[in-house]
């Protein structure tokens, strides 16, 4: 809201996602430059790789519901790693076979 006060603002702020950032070290079939997003049912997938090679990720989990300012879930590390740590299998890019 522009030219209101600053608490007036925050009482319109909410929180529906939490964002899980992370760093990788070189992974080969991701080529530098590149940029991945895939969307699930409930969170999505951003990984960019750099020109070294590393790749930086986020991955944005849909919360089951909408929190207003200053409410909202704990992040708490443990969370963060069963969350991450349940995605190992999920596909976040797709070969396609040229013939």
């Amino acid at each position: 809201m522009a030219g209101g006060s600053a608490s007036n603002q925050e009482s319109e702020l909410s929180v529906e996602y939490h964002v899980h950032v992370g760093l990788s070290l070189l992974i080969p079939t991701i080529t530098p430059g590149e940029q991945i997003v895939r969307c699930y049912d409930g969170f999505a997938v951003f990984a960019l790789c750099g020109k070294n090679g590393a790749v930086g990720y986020f991955i944005t989990k849909k919360l089951d519901r909408r929190f207003q300012y200053p409410e909202g879930p704990d992040h708490i590390q443990r969370n963060a790693s069963e969350f991450c740590e349940s995605l190992v299998d999920v596909p976040i890019r797709v070969i396609t076979l040229m013939m």
